[in-house]
This record gives structure tokens, sequence and C-alpha cells, in this order.
């Protein structure tokens, strides 16, 4: 019974130690986490200011979000324009050949 108990206690320690370990790597973590997470709300109030939005109700992810549509559709015209000037091309083109 000695012998169990003594293994057990091993057992304990061992763990007390391992979780010890993670709870200290997980707080470091944490730590830059916050840090980051402090830098990025200081970013985006300054992005609303640049934009002249109320910094309390500006949100990243909507402004990402509309910049994302605004290339998308951008690429979209502009390939679309090459599309239409190849095609005025090849008709202007094809004109000139019959005279």
């Amino acid at each position: 019974m000695q012998i169990k108990l003594l293994s057990y206690y091993n057992y304990l320690s061992t763990v007390s130690m391992t979780e010890g370990y993670y709870v200290q790597k997980a707080h470091g973590e944490l730590t830059v986490i916050d840090t980051k997470m402090s830098k990025l709300d200081q970013l985006r109030v300054e992005l609303a200011e640049f934009f002249c939005e109320d910094a309390k109700t500006f949100r990243l992810d909507d402004c990402v979000k509309t910049f994302h549509e605004f290339f998308e559709k951008f690429q979209k015209a502009t390939q679309v324009s090459i599309i239409d000037t190849s095609q005025f091309c090849m008709k202007s083109g094809d004109e000139l050949q019959f005279y």
C-alpha cells in the first residue's frame, strides 16, 4: 500500500509540474496576445480617424470587407474593359481588312 501511495504521489507531482509549465507557457502567450490586441485596437482607432469615422463604432472587419468588395469589383470591371477593348479592336480590324 505504501508503494502505491508513493507512486501516486510521484504521479501527482509530475502532473503538477507539467500543469505548472503549461500554465506558465499559456500565461506568457496570453500576455503576447493581449499586447498585440492592444496594438491592433490602437491601429483601428487611427484608421477610424483617417477615414473620419466614429472610433467607437468603427470595425476593422467591415473596413476590410468593404475594400475587398471594392477591389473585386474593380478587377472585374478592368477585365470587362479589356475584353470590350479587344473585341472593338478585332471588329475594327475586320472592317479595315474588307477595304
